[in-house]
């Protein structure tokens, strides 16, 4: 089977970050899917997604899907003005599903949830605690995974967050957090990307059959290319 070439980025929010997403992009060859795990922009500037949305596509043409998830420098209030700002380019998902096809296979992109604004002095929402609040995004998002390997051949969680424990040692990597562990004991996926880690000292690595990559450039210093 025809492998699905999937290149991915995030945390392109100062001008260093930019200009190294730029001259990536400037060799990167064409992909069958292209995504984008969050902190896109800087401060919730979300007018700067036009230009980035209009350099994706003068590279790679309109038949290139691109899906993003949401990162804490997309802030909530301006969240709704991302897909004005896109014109419809970038497809948002946030505890959402696409399933679409790609390099002749059926792949299931399942969207993590939006991180909670960081500037929010709330530890509660209308009277649930964070914890509550983080059982039911295991419901919702155990169900999308579900969902997703029922339709697809290929199952990807995309998330602005690492999903691994962030209690571990650099050297011990082998859970992951509790929230995301749960919400894949019916349905592992095949690929998570994910962004946010400025510090990591490896971009990639296997848990238990799944490919975890750090796409933050960042890390990476240039778009991450995954040919599973």
């Amino acid at each position: 089977m025809k492998p699905v070439r999937i290149s991915a980025v995030s945390d392109v929010h100062s001008p260093r970050y930019v200009a190294e997403f730029e001259r990536s992009l400037s060799l990167m060859e064409k992909p069958d899917l292209f995504l984008l795990a969050g902190d896109m922009v800087n401060r919730g500037a979300a007018h700067e997604y036009e230009k980035l949305a209009d350099a994706l596509v003068a590279k790679m043409g309109q038949d290139v899907p691109i899906l993003s998830c949401l990162g804490n420098e997309e802030y909530e209030e301006k969240r709704s003005k991302l897909a004005k700002y896109t014109k419809g380019m970038i497809r948002f998902l946030d505890e959402e599903i696409a399933i679409l096809d790609a390099a002749g296979r059926k792949v299931g992109v399942v969207a993590g949830p939006a991180p909670i604004d960081r500037r929010s002095k709330t530890t509660e929402v209308g009277g649930r605690s964070i914890r509550q609040r983080f059982q039911q995004r295991v419901r919702r998002l155990s169900s999308l995974l579900d969902e997703a390997a029922e339709n697809s051949s290929y199952t990807i969680l995309l998330m602005h967050y690492s999903p691994l424990s962030e209690t571990t040692s650099p050297g011990d990597k082998q859970a992951f957090s509790w929230w995301i562990a749960e919400a894949m004991q019916h349905s592992r996926p095949d690929l998570i990307v994910h962004g946010h880690t400025h510090g990591a000292t490896h971009s990639r690595i296997e848990v238990e059959g799944t490919l975890i990559c750090n796409v933050a450039i960042p890390v990476t210093g240039v778009i991450t290319a995954v040919r599973p």
